[in-house]
């Protein structure tokens, strides 16, 4: 089960049903949507597994102390999936969208980079933001696709600060956020209920693609 939790399951979930609305907008074919949820679900999963690899001693504190305890295991595990993902990319390039491909080497990039962006101030929820948003370009939705990139990218954000709060007193000379950097210690019920909040948006979003007016 500790590999499971480190693939964090629901946010492949979601970026997989954010892909799935996109392909359903654009008129894309089935099985091209199919092929980008599965890219980007992996992808999505391959990053969170990544850092908790990056962070598996800064994780103890956390009471996380799996990615530690396995530490060779963990990055054999972490291994094969990049693996997995770059061969499924390079044998199915030609079942991509241009805009797919990129877009999934880009996520891949943006994604690495993210467990080491805790030394640039705010640079970690910039990234994570990005990293959410980029998907909207992967099928050709026009001004949809631009509104979709923006609401998501806030919304996002959002949601980072929420979280970066619940663990701002663990992540002092760790890791530079808002909360670290200002040296505000927020309530923890108000950042969880506040994350929890941040999410409800990323509902509207999807319908909004899917069934919203042409623009």
């Amino acid at each position: 089960m500790g590999y499971l939790r480190a693939l964090r399951p629901w946010g492949a979930v979601w970026a997989s049903v954010f892909i799935l609305g996109c392909g359903i907008r654009a008129g894309a074919p089935s099985g091209q949507i199919i092929l980008m949820m599965l890219v980007t679900g992996l992808i999505t999963a391959a990053i969170m597994a990544n850092n908790d690899y990056v962070d598996r001693y800064h994780d103890i504190k956390k009471s996380k102390p799996f990615a530690a305890e396995r530490e060779e295991s963990f990055w054999l595990f972490v291994v094969i999936l990049w693996a997995i993902i770059l061969a499924m990319i390079f044998v199915l390039a030609e079942y991509l969208t241009r805009s797919g491909l990129v877009v999934s080497l880009a996520l891949i990039i943006i994604g690495l980079s993210y467990s080491y962006a805790r030394h640039i101030p705010f640079g970690s929820m910039f990234i994570v933001a990005i990293a959410a948003a980029l998907p909207s370009f992967i099928f050709p939705l026009g001004k949809i696709g631009i509104i979709a990139f923006a609401s998501i990218f806030f919304t996002i954000m959002v949601r980072e600060l929420c979280k970066d709060a619940e663990d701002a007193t663990i992540d002092v000379g760790y890791k530079k956020t808002f909360w670290t950097i200002t040296n505000i210690v927020p309530s923890s019920k108000v950042a969880v209920m506040g994350r929890l909040l941040a999410n409800i948006p990323l509902i509207g979003i999807i319908a909004f693609i899917i069934w919203g007016p042409q623009i």
